[in-house]
C-alpha cells in the first residue's frame, strides 16, 4: 500500500468526498502566507531581500528565518513575531473539513488516530525497504536532500510512497534530470516529475534569482538536481564526493539509464508530491550504484 495524504485517506475511508477535500484545501490556501510574504507586508523585508534569502536557501539547508537572521535582515524578535502570526493563521486540513461541515469534531478526532497509526506503520515499512537496498546510505542521503529542498522550490511536501528494485515507467512523468556523483561510489541519479512540478520549480527559482533565472523546465530541473547533489554529498560515504555533469530530458529519462542497467543496482522511489496542500502527479527518484564486482 502506498503512502497517502490525509485527504486521500479520508476519502478511502468513506468519510468525505473529493469535493469536500477540494473545498477544505481552498480554505487552507486562502489562509496561508509564506514567511517572506508576511515579512514584506509587515515592512520587515523588501522584495529584493526576500529574493536574496531564497537564493541562499537553494544551497543552504537552514530555514528561511535562520538565513534571514544570519544575514542580519531579521531580528530574533521580528522572526518570532512572524512565526507566531503564521502559526496562528495556518488552517489544518482537518479543521477546514470541520469548519466546512464535512466532518464533525468527533469524526475528525477518530479519523486522525487511525491516520497516525497508518502513517507510523507505513513509515516503518518504507524505512525497512530502503534499509534493504544496496548502498542504503547513498539512497538515504539523496532522499533526505530531495525532501528538504523541494519545498524551497515551491513543492510543499514530498513523501516516499513506494520502493522499487527496478526502474519502470510511471504515468505523468514528463521532465527528468540526472546528475553523476563520484566518491566511494559512482552514483548516477535522476528525478522525474510532471510538467506542473517542473514549472513550479522554474517559477520558484526565478523568484529567488532573477538575474540567472532558468527560462525552461529543463534548465529548472538541472538546477534542482544539481542542488540535491551538492546537498547530499555531505552525507555520502567517503571523504570526497564530486558532482559531475547534469543533463535534463523532456521525458521519463529511461534512455539515459538504459546503458547502465547491466552493471548497476537500481532503486527507484515513487514520490507523492503536494503543491499548496493539493496532491499532484507523482515523481520518481531513480538511483543507480555500481555492482560490487563492477
Amino acid at each position: 500500500m502506498a503512502e497517502m495524504y490525509l485527504g486521500r485517506f479520508l476519502i478511502r475511508m468513506g468519510l468525505v468526498s473529493q469535493r469536500d477535500v477540494d473545498r477544505a484545501v481552498a480554505i487552507q490556501r486562502d489562509s496561508h502566507l509564506r514567511l517572506g510574504e508576511r515579512a514584506v507586508l509587515r515592512g520587515y523585508l523588501t522584495e529584493a531581500q526576500v529574493r536574496l534569502i531564497l537564493h541562499h536557501q537553494q544551497s543552504d539547508e537552514r530555514m528561511f528565518g535562520e538565513i534571514a537572521q544570519a544575514l542580519d535582515l531579521l531580528s530574533a524578535e521580528q522572526l518570532a513575531s512572524l512565526q507566531a502570526e503564521q502559526q496562528q493563521a495556518r488552517v489544518q486540513l482537518g479543521s477546514a473539513l470541520v469548519s466546512s461541515g464535512a466532518l464533525s469534531p468527533d469524526q475528525l478526532a477518530s479519523a486522525l488516530q487511525s491516520y497516525e497509526r497508518y502513517r507510523s506503520e507505513r513509515s516503518r515499512q518504507i524505512a525497512d525497504e530502503i534499509a534493504g537496498t544496496p548502498h542504503a546510505q547513498v539512497l538515504n542521503a539523496l532522499v533526505g536532500s530531495t525532501r528538504l529542498l523541494l519545498p524551497r522550490f515551491g513543492v510543499a511536501e514530498c513523501k516516499v510512497a513506494e520502493v522499487r528494485m527496478a526502474p519502470r515507467a510511471t504515468p505523468g512523468i514528463e521532465w527528468s534530470a540526472f546528475a553523476g556523483m563520484s566518491g566511494s561510489y559512482r552514483v548516477p541519479f535522476g528525478l522525474g516529475v510532471s510538467t506542473l512540478v517542473a514549472e513550479t520549480i522554474r517559477t520558484a527559482a526565478a523568484r529567488a534569482s532573477q538575474a540567472n533565472a532558468p527560462s525552461t523546465c529543463g534548465e529548472a530541473m538541472s538546477l534542482f538536481v544539481r542542488s540535491v547533489a551538492h546537498h547530499a554529498r555531505a552525507a555520502m560515504p567517503g571523504d570526497r564526493v564530486g558532482v559531475n555533469a547534469v543533463v535534463a530530458d523532456a521525458g521519463d529519462g529511461f534512455q539515459f539509464m538504459e546503458a547502465l542497467i547491466a552493471e548497476r543496482y537500481f532503486t527507484q522511489l515513487r514520490l507523492e508530491l503536494s503543491i499548496r496542500g493539493q496532491p499532484i502527479a507523482p515523481g520518481v527518484l531513480t538511483v543507480a550504484t555500481l555492482r560490487d564486482n563492477a
